[in-house]
């Protein structure tokens, strides 16, 4: 976010909100010709200038031009999934799973491998700085400390980690670094204040993470905020809270509030501690207009119902008293009387031998009382994610998506949902898939009949 707009980063292009305006840029807006619309990340330096992880190459935008930084013909080449913003002007790239990281000055790239730097194995997940202008790398390995010249690595056998396997991390105001361990229990969280490390989580009793958190982000107060695949944490150094909404990814506006990635579609916002989502189609047509949509299935009975409007604000920031004027009628063609939703379907993925980008996949549902009418599809780099396709919907019983920037040799997760006539969605049924492996499937024998 910059100091007026907020950007998001979506497998549909990427979207930008200021006030209570949307617009979306997809790779035509931006003369990305060859281009799909799936965008990783976006980043925002201290000049304004957003980076933006596109189709899994960096894009430089300032406001007007576009720009591709080509990396498949630098030093820094790979195959990026997030970018951040160093102070200074300095950008770097990870991918997840690469055991490398790539540095961008402006003028030079330069390319950090465990062959040629201090960088351990088994992948960078994320990179902090620290007011000092060290860097700091979250790996399946530990975590690494570069000071530009010399690196270190905190592991089980020199510090207070009680595990190697670091998913995130974040750096507070004060300097004390925050680590976020994978698995999630016994400890979730660890803190690093000076010399000394202080553990939480595996006890329930205190409210303390218990499962996988994905990002740290801290408020302009300095408390520590951890998004997790179940909910958002909050922690002042005494208390946890938590917020029941799923999330990936967290930043922090300049107002406090909360935006959150959601590890299925769409995003949601903590505003003064209550829960907002961010659907896919609401929106404000004008300065008074507000319009969404409300998906009715066979559990809303027939009848007239009245809607109920609250908590509007006027251009004047005053709240507007409350309104129930709105009246409206469901009814159905036909009769519907199924209000159970279809079984799970059975779902079959797999990557693409030597194409590391596409992904194929085949599925099939049955419901017996209302039959099944329409399936949605995600894929992400984690059971329940939808950060690599965001949930699509179709009519078909298969796909194939290609140039979705995945990585060599990573595993991913394609899931499926099935539609009844009676609008109820299935649970979701998941496939794991390695990018440029072919999956063992099902082996079909001819039917032989006497």
């Amino acid at each position: 976010m910059d100091d007026v707009s907020l950007w998001f980063a979506t497998g549909s292009g990427l979207a930008r909100l200021v006030g209570t305006t949307w617009t979306v840029y997809r790779h035509g807006d931006a003369g990305l010709s060859g281009y799909t619309d799936v965008v990783s990340a976006v980043a925002i330096d201290a000049f304004g200038v957003k980076w933006i992880v596109w189709d899994a190459d960096l894009i430089r935008f300032d406001g007007s031009s576009w720009v591709s930084l080509k990396r498949s013909s630098s030093a820094g080449a790979m195959a990026a999934e997030e970018a951040f913003t160093q102070p200074g002007g300095v950008i770097w790239l990870s991918n997840g799973m690469s055991e490398a990281v790539a540095r961008y000055d402006g003028a030079t790239w330069t390319r950090y491998t465990k062959e040629n730097s201090g960088l351990p194995s088994n992948g960078v997940r994320d990179i902090a700085f620290d007011s000092d202008g060290s860097v700091w790398f979250a790996t399946g390995a530990g975590a690494a400390r570069f000071d530009g010249a010399t690196w270190s690595v905190y592991n089980t056998s020199n510090s207070g980690l009680p595990s190697n396997n670091v998913r995130a991390l974040g750096i507070d105001s004060r300097g004390t670094k925050w680590f976020a361990l994978e698995p999630a229990t016994p400890t979730s969280i660890v803190r690093l204040g000076g010399s000394t490390w202080t553990s939480y989580g595996g006890d329930s009793a205190t409210g303390t993470p218990l499962d996988l958190v994905y990002d740290i982000s801290f408020d302009s107060e300095g408390v520590a905020w951890f998004a997790s695949g179940t909910r958002l944490w909050r922690f002042d150094g005494t208390n946890w809270a938590s917020y029941l909404t799923g999330a990936r990814r967290l930043a922090i506006d300049a107002q406090g509030n909360k935006w959150c990635a959601l590890m299925g579609p769409g995003a949601s916002v903590l505003w003064s501690d209550t829960p907002y989502p961010v659907t896919e189609n609401a929106r404000w047509l004008d300065d008074h207009t507000w319009q969404a949509t409300f998906d009715f299935t066979s559990l809303v009975p027939r009848g007239d119902y009245v809607l109920h409007v609250s908590g509007a604000k006027g251009l004047d920031g005053m709240e507007m008293p409350e309104d129930t004027r709105f009246s409206f009628t469901v009814d159905y063609a036909g009769t519907i009387s199924d209000q159970t939703p279809p079984a799970p379907p059975s779902i079959f993925a797999s990557g693409v031998k030597n194409d590391a980008s596409q992904v194929t996949a085949r599925w099939s549902a049955y419901d017996g009382d209302s039959g099944v009418t329409t399936y949605r599809y995600a894929i992400g780099t984690a059971p329940g994610a939808a950060d690599i396709v965001s949930w699509t919907t179709t009519a078909g019983t298969s796909v194939t998506r290609a140039r979705l920037g995945l990585v060599e040799g990573r595993q991913y997760w394609l899931a499926v949902q099935a539609r009844n006539a009676g609008g109820l969605w299935s649970a979701a049924s998941y496939s794991a898939f390695t990018a440029g492996r072919v999956t063992i499937g099902n082996l079909y024998v001819p039917l032989l009949r006497r």
